[in-house]
């Protein structure tokens, strides 16, 4: 027991960064030597000319708040896979970040509630626009909701890819987030353990049959010819054989396939055939 718990936090602690963070982890390590401002893009998103007035957006809009701000442009991943990136940056306060995938879009700031996060993107979710005038819209909203904020606890807050608005449900500031996180982690662990055993019992079934059916074989083929064999003085003794080694099979099938199982069919089939031997020597004694 001792030895399979630490194998399995072994197995946690392997897992907690990869669940951790779900985004590429190649923009973290952009963020994370950047200056007050920066954008980043994935290849295929913006121009060089849409980035550059995006920097000057976030350089703005990063002197009127006085925190960081960050945007972030990526049509292969989710917007709210970027929740986590606010506090792998250890970004607090003042501090923006802004994701989008296009149609899709999260705000995350540590001095906004999350109704009002929310408000911002459902504003400008539903007034549309192109995603610079957009992004545009949000920023310069965020910096006015700023202007007169009170510090919350950070709490990500994302719009749905479908541009509509998703409704959130409020939830009290609390130490809660790392045993959810955490209940997380273990539920993901509980899947991986529970896919191995499935994939394990799966090949445990393949074999399990085929290492039985061979003890079974050679006992039915002494059973089928016992003809004559009642007049040797040994046959007691020898069905006797037969049966205990019936008996071990008839147990072995009734248990769950495993690999002591198969390894015990193996060798069961060694003894059905010695004692098959011992019946053949029997019948070429009474000719």
């Amino acid at each position: 027991m001792p030895h399979r718990l630490f194998s399995r936090l072994a197995l946690l602690t392997l897992l907690l960064p990869a669940l951790a963070q779900a985004y590429p982890p190649q923009v973290r390590e952009l963020l994370k030597n950047a200056g007050q401002s920066f954008v980043v893009r994935a290849p295929g998103t913006i121009d060089d000319a849409t980035k550059k007035d995006l920097e000057a957006t976030a350089a703005a809009t990063a002197q009127k708040t006085g925190g960081k701000v960050y945007f972030v442009i990526d049509n292969k991943t989710k917007p709210s896979d970027y929740d986590a990136l606010y506090t792998d940056l250890g970004l607090t306060g003042h501090d923006v970040v802004v994701a989008s995938n296009g149609p899709g879009w999260s705000l995350q700031c540590g001095s906004l509630s999350a109704q009002q996060k929310q408000d911002i993107l459902n504003r400008e979710g539903l007034a549309g626009g192109k995603p610079l005038d957009r992004m545009k819209a949000i920023a310069s909203d965020t910096a006015n909701a700023l202007a007169s904020a009170k510090p919350t606890a950070a709490r990500p807050t994302t719009l749905a890819t479908t541009g509509q608005p998703t409704p959130l449900q409020k939830v009290p500031s609390s130490g809660h987030g790392g045993l959810i996180f955490l209940g997380i982690v273990v539920a993901a662990i509980v899947g991986i353990v529970l896919w191995r055993r499935k994939k394990r019992d799966a090949a445990l079934a393949e074999e399990w049959a085929p290492a039985l059916e061979g003890p079974t074989q050679i006992l039915t083929a002494v059973y089928m010819n016992l003809d004559g064999l009642e007049a040797h003085p040994n046959f007691s003794t020898l069905m006797d054989q037969a049966g205990a080694v019936q008996k071990k099979l008839d147990d072995l099938k009734g248990q769950a396939p495993s690999r002591e199982g198969i390894a015990r069919a193996q060798a069961l089939s060694e003894e059905a055939n010695r004692v098959r031997l011992s019946f053949d020597q029997a019948r070429r004694s009474l000719h």
